[in-house]
């Protein structure tokens, strides 16, 4: 059977007829952010576990990258 419309878990439960339906989902594995202060919906989060994983950066501490501080020079 092909569908060619998007269907919620209720219309595919009328289709099923009530039947249980096992529907395979695939699943994306979503690396941990190495800092505990970056949100990972933040827009540069990608960016800081990019620059951490190609060691340009180690962040403020192993835990923290501290993303409102100000940046030196140094």
């Amino acid at each position: 059977m092909r569908f060619t419309k998007n269907f919620t878990r209720k219309s595919l439960k009328a289709i099923a007829g009530g039947a249980v339906l096992a529907v395979a989902i695939p699943t994306i594995a979503i690396a941990a952010s190495p800092f505990d202060d970056i949100d990972p919906s933040a827009f540069y989060a990608d960016a800081v576990e990019w620059a951490y994983d190609n060691n340009i950066t180690t962040g403020t501490s192993p835990t923290t990258f501290s993303p409102d501080d100000n940046v030196t020079r140094g």
